[in-house]
């Protein structure tokens, strides 16, 4: 989460976090006040001098999500998550995520998640819900796949837009990949529908759909 005199940013995982937090850092003009204060913070977190202050953050399309979410735990940092519905990263792409469908949330998301409000949603739906709550419908959220933009068209709309901070969105590089391939390598048919049924509201609210990385 970062804090400012004008907004808050809150950093859902592997939805552009780390580039976010590089543009304040490096191109957020000092008045503005920017302060790091955790890595994924919930919209609880906030602290009570910034309550009133527009909030925003990212997501990603559901598929695409579980792919780099995935790798990214196998090959640079494992969480108590991960290492559970992994298996300490035995498992394998597709029986981790049937394993994460089926875990306790209450266990892990406490009172951030409403386990009974929520029964059918699960994985990457169940950690959004556990990050905004109810909250979600007032945080402006931007799409992952049009980060730049998005990012640039959120900041403006809330105060004016320095010219150093344009820039840099424009022309910095790309912070924090994965590697893996297009998501749609990692899917047979079985997933793709449990992940359709399970993000559901995801794909409802977003228009997010499945889509073949060798489709021309």
């Amino acid at each position: 989460m970062i804090t400012s005199k004008h907004f808050v940013f809150i950093h859902f995982p592997r939805t552009g976090g780390r580039f976010i937090r590089q543009m304040f850092n490096l191109f957020a003009p000092r008045k503005w006040e920017t302060e790091l204060l955790g890595e994924h913070m919930h919209v609880s977190d906030i602290p009570s001098t910034h309550q009133h202050l527009p909030r925003f953050g990212f997501v990603r399309n559901p598929y695409d999500w579980y792919v780099s979410w995935y790798f990214f735990h196998m090959n640079v940092w494992r969480n108590e998550i991960f290492n559970e519905i992994s298996d300490n990263g035995n498992r394998d792409f597709k029986s981790t995520l049937i394993n994460g469908f089926e875990m306790d949330y209450g266990k892990f998301f406490k009172d951030a998640f409403d386990t009974e409000k929520y029964s059918s949603v699960g994985g990457y739906t169940a950690f959004l819900l556990a990050m905004f709550g109810d909250e979600s419908e007032n945080v402006r959220l931007g799409r992952f796949e049009n980060l730049r933009n998005d990012f640039l068209s959120i900041i403006s709309d809330i105060t004016e837009l320095p010219t150093l901070l344009k820039y840099g969105v424009n022309w910095y590089p790309k912070v924090n990949k994965s590697p893996h391939h297009h998501y749609s390598e990692y899917y047979d048919d079985e997933l793709r529908e449990i992940v359709a049924e399970k993000d559901k509201m995801m794909f409802d609210r977003f228009g997010y759909v499945f889509e073949d990385g060798n489709a021309k």
